[in-house]
């Protein structure tokens, strides 16, 4: 039996059931350390507790936060350092490097030479610039390259971690993903009540939909959907948009909105997970246009609902999840022109976008909550017994 700790930011509706089937392994004795119950951005308001292989802690602890939002350094827990080493633990997976807590828990690892798991999901599609880069190398290395081993969500992240120091035999995935099979079974429950729930909206029956979801801010770029969708509208298109979530720039999205007199477009607001079914099953195509996104859980939502992806190429799910032309469609970043011209082709290829919806569907079950928990057992073993 190996005794692990997994330290976490907060409890998301994704990574909590992840962490519940990790725990069922017979072999792990897990407990969780969650620096965070909550966020000034985030609204899941998830209970969770000690529940079968997984016990949970939230050590004493802050987040910073600057006007409102997360600042680049938050969670900051004090005694965490102390607990892991009362813990006795025998290996210590470890968040990423951006946060106090987790540097500090890299600080207790190497002094106690208990071994420890770099998981990440950070990628290098958004630009940065060269002495950026150079810093990071220069900085990271300690960090990244004396793991053990390392969790990466996927190919991008994991040749971050390699450029970094990690040993691709020892890099193992640990997606960002709902569970696949539960939520394509509540899309599915949910399909006959498509229509009721576009009359809610305020969608007509026929039309084929586009969907956005997450948080209105700037990484998401939504102004360029909003630019996009001018044009389809401007052109005669018959595709509505709809769009989900709340976020710091709401009130100057609806303000361009109605500067670009745009009528076939949606704005719903927030809505709890439980809520997020009947929406996918309501919907035709997915869009998701970032302009800085390391992974993306909601493609992988999307893909499970059975519906086409349009993704920027700053999406870090992208590079595996997307097949251009097979799963969906790819453009360019923060270019208009580029998502108009992809959506205006699948809103009127019906025959098009049930393909690649069901190729989406497939594709996705291979990076579902199963292949995760293999690559979080491998990756501990990797750790322990490269330590040994």
């Amino acid at each position: 039996m190996l005794r692990v700790a997994v330290l976490s930011e907060l409890p998301t509706p994704y990574r909590w059931p992840l962490f519940r089937r990790v725990g069922a392994v017979e072999r792990l004795d897990l407990t969780v350390f969650f620096y965070s119950r909550t966020e000034a951005d985030r609204d899941w308001g998830l209970e969770v507790g000690d529940d079968g292989g997984v016990s949970v802690v939230f050590p004493p602890g802050r987040s910073f936060h600057v006007r409102g939002r997360r600042s680049l350094f938050f969670h900051w827990n004090p005694d965490l350092v102390a607990r892991l080493r009362k813990g006795a633990f025998d290996v210590v997976v470890i968040p990423g490097w951006s946060m106090p807590s987790s540097l500090a828990a890299v600080w207790a690892c190497r002094r106690s030479r208990t071994p420890y798991v770099i998981f990440s999901e950070t990628n290098d599609l958004s630009p940065r610039s060269w002495w950026v880069r150079r810093l990071k190398r220069i900085v990271l290395r300690p960090i990244v390259g004396r793991a053990a081993a390392w969790l990466a969500t996927g190919t991008m992240s994991a040749r971050f971690l390699e450029r970094h120091g990690a040993v691709p035999a020892r890099t193992h995935r640990f997606a960002n993903t709902p569970d696949v099979e539960v939520l394509a079974a509540a899309v599915d429950a949910a399909r006959p009540l498509r229509a009721a729930t576009r009359r809610d909206l305020g969608l007509p029956t026929g039309a084929p939909v586009a969907l956005f979801v997450g948080r209105l801010i700037g990484a998401k770029d939504v102004a360029t959907l909003l630019e996009a969708h001018a044009r389809l509208e401007a052109s005669g298109s018959p595709l509505w948009t709809l769009i989900v979530g709340s976020g710091a720039e709401a009130e100057s999205l609806h303000a361009r909105a109605q500067d670009l007199r745009l009528r076939q477009l949606v704005f719903a607001g927030a809505r709890k997970p439980p809520d997020l079914p009947a929406l996918w099953a309501a919907v035709d195509l997915f869009v998701l246009p970032s302009v800085h996104e390391p992974w993306g859980v909601v493609v992988n939502e999307a893909m499970a609902a059975g519906l086409p992806i349009v993704l920027s190429d700053r999406v870090g799910a992208g590079p595996d999840l997307l097949v251009d032309g097979e799963t969906g469609r790819g453009f360019r970043a923060g270019e208009p022109e580029s998502l108009a011209a992809v959506l205006s082709e699948l809103a009127m290829a019906p025959d098009a976008r049930a393909r690649m919806g069901a190729a989406a569907a497939r594709r996705v079950r291979d990076w579902g909550y199963g292949p995760s928990v293999v690559g979080f057992e491998r990756a501990v073993r990797d750790a322990v017994e490269t330590a040994t």
